[in-house]
């Protein structure tokens, strides 16, 4: 448990943090698709079928799936805080952006990752790279990386457009 654990060695914090993160947090947090916030499980349940069918879920769908871009984005009304103020966490600026979005969190990820470096052995800090990526900067990021597997790959037929990319309607405008 993060916050009541004292880890052997750095690869042992880092591995508990990145488990927290993409098993407990991303599985659990609440979202606001239409209508109640629901977790990602409690959707995932939804889409199974009845509550409490457990029946695995198979099929793969990519962010470019029509039936993801049909799903609307709800604000889910909390806080952007800027991972700058107070110097709590130490800041990497290789992906500063010109407005500072970079630096962006909603403020319960920011108070969850405070804990986690609380909890992290003398002399180990957490180290912020990035955060919010407007949705120009997460189009310009596809974008270079689409040119570069041409450039790489020419033999490679790739699609273009906003329909293919990985990241679905829900990461660029």
């Amino acid at each position: 448990e993060i916050g009541t654990t004292i880890w052997e060695s750095h690869e042992a914090a880092r591995a508990d943090v990145f488990r927290f993160i993409e098993v407990d947090y991303n599985r659990t947090r609440l979202r606001s698709p239409v209508g109640a916030a629901r977790s990602p499980r409690g959707i995932r349940g939804r889409a199974r079928g009845a509550p409490g069918d457990d029946r695995p879920m198979n099929e793969i769908i990519l962010m470019s799936d029509p039936r993801v871009s049909a799903v609307p984005v709800a604000e889910c009304g909390e806080p952007l805080v800027d991972v700058r103020a107070g110097g709590s966490l130490p800041v990497d600026s290789r992906k500063q952006d010109p407005a500072g979005a970079f630096a962006m969190l909603r403020e319960g990820v920011l108070d969850r990752l405070l804990a986690a470096q609380r909890a992290l052995p003398a002399g180990t800090r957490l180290l912020f790279v990035e955060g919010y990526r407007p949705p120009s900067l997460q189009r310009r990021y596809f974008e270079e990386y689409a040119a570069a597997l041409r450039a790489e790959h020419p033999d490679w037929a790739l699609a273009t457009g906003a329909a293919s990319a990985p990241y679905g309607p829900h990461g660029a405008a």
